[in-house]
């Protein structure tokens, strides 16, 4: 019962870093197109 809980955690946890880094990335692009147009202007 203790293990299960435990797993479920870590699973939850692989998902949660899954939902940072692709979040991460998106704000990065965000960022680097910003910077694009800037530079245009």
């Amino acid at each position: 019962m203790f293990l299960k809980k435990i797993k479920k955690t870590a699973v939850g946890w692989e998902k949660i870093r899954e939902t940072l880094i692709l979040s991460g990335e998106m704000t990065i692009m965000k960022i680097k197109n910003g910077g694009n147009t800037l530079d245009k202007q």
